[in-house]
């Protein structure tokens, strides 16, 4: 873990970033005009350099654009659940944690804790997967074949995102993604996402 989010980008879409992929800084300027305030450095940056990119944008959960983030107490909304059932921002005093509240009508915040940078980071790869058809689907049945599974992933893999019960893994051709409960080996199944050329 711990590539920086351009680095993931080109790994996931297989090719350079262009600059159609990203929204033009004036317009991420406008809306720190509109709102009197300045964006985190980590919004900014996936705003100018994938905020055209649907899959990153939309492919699961929805990413607002700069045009529609929310300020509110205190709190930049920037993401919401695919059902809306909850939503994402970040603390504009602290600017680097994320909160997330099930409403927007007098919400409750509760914090992630991730950084922002780190849960951006998290999102392309969700929304890869989430965007993307699922080739195989590998199921764990008892707790020794899940041990296997996982002791595989640890030799053959990189582990790029564990959070919130959520680990997936990356090689060059493919992500292989599950959720688990209390402990990493406690998943009923392992998806596997192939890595596609987006052109």
């Amino acid at each position: 873990m711990g590539d920086d989010l351009r680095t993931v980008v080109r790994k996931l879409l297989g090719r350079p970033l262009r600059d159609s992929d990203g929204i033009p800084v004036q317009e991420i300027e406008k809306t720190e005009y509109i709102l009197n305030a300045s964006m985190p450095d980590a919004l900014k940056e996936w705003f100018g350099s994938i905020g055209n990119v649907s899959l990153f944008m939309s492919g699961f959960q929805r990413m607002y654009t700069p045009a529609t983030l929310i300020l509110q107490d205190g709190k930049l909304i920037f993401m919401e659940e695919n059902q809306g059932v909850c939503y994402w921002a970040v603390d504009m005093q602290q600017r680097t944690r994320v909160y997330q509240s099930v409403s927007l009508i007098d919400p409750e915040w509760y914090d992630e804790g991730i950084s922002l940078s780190d849960f951006l980071v998290l999102m392309l790869y969700y929304q890869y997967v989430q965007g993307n058809p699922i080739q195989n689907v590998i199921a764990a049945d008892d707790e020794e074949e899940r041990e296997e599974l996982i002791n595989n992933l640890e030799r053959n893999f990189e582990k790029v995102a564990d959070h919130n019960g959520l680990a997936i893994y990356s090689d060059t051709k493919k992500l292989c993604w599950f959720f688990y409960e209390e402990s990493i080996t406690d998943f009923t199944e392992i998806n596997e996402t192939a890595i596609i050329p987006f052109l």
